[in-house]
Order: C-alpha cells, then structure tokens, then sequence
C-alpha cells in the first residue's frame, strides 16, 4: 500500500494503492487517515479524500515514524496539522481543515508526548 520514495532531504512520497490504481502523494499533505472496515480513507490538506484498500493499521505502520499518531481505533492524524485539543467528557482534536476527530483518553498522553518531539 504505502512505499516510501526519498525525492530530497526534506520531502517524502508514497504511493497509494486504490481500487483502480496507485496515486503517488507527498506525505505531508496527508492530514489524517480513517478506518473504515478494512479501508482506509486518506485526507489531504487540499480537501481530496481517496480510499486505499488497506486496514489503517496498515497506514499507521508506514507513517507513525513521519509525525503520525493513532488517537483513537478510526483514527490516525498527521501532529502537524492539529489546531486545538477539547477537554471533555468525550475529547476531541481540531485538524487545521477543521475537522473534530474524537481521541480515546488512553492516547492523550502519547499524543502530548509525540507532539514535544517534533
């Protein structure tokens, strides 16, 4: 599904695996990925959206070393596209396309801690 490509120093592209191909992407335009069976829906930070046939915990192994966390068992996002992070009974991230994405109370701390590294 995902195949890491060096172009230069600083960027990075993988190739999407689809229902009729394979689209090749920059992985910082990816803001978030969500399950969806054993599919996975990637959105970009251009508001694209493409479903790639693999389970996300496919994506996530890919991506968890580019700035990516799983916050929750439908979600992965991309640390350096989260606006704000709502403390509530159910708590939720705010992604820079304003999007809410729900994250379970046992990743908070992981995500704090993913977010001071980069």
């Amino acid at each position: 599904m995902f195949h890491s490509q060096k172009i230069n120093s600083q960027k990075k592209q993988i190739a999407l695996t689809t229902k009729t191909g394979c689209i090749f992407v920059q992985i910082n335009e990816i803001l978030r990925c969500e399950s969806d069976n054993s599919y996975t829906n990637i959105y970009f930070t251009d508001k694209t959206v493409v479903l790639v046939s693999k389970p996300i915990s496919k994506c996530e192994a890919e991506l968890e070393k580019f700035g990516f966390i799983r916050v929750h068992k439908k979600h992965l996002v991309n640390c350096y596209y989260i606006k704000k992070y709502v403390r509530q009974k159910h708590s939720y991230l705010i992604m820079a396309d304003d999007s809410k994405i729900e994250i379970s109370k046992e990743k908070v701390t992981m995500l704090f801690q993913q977010i001071n590294k980069i």
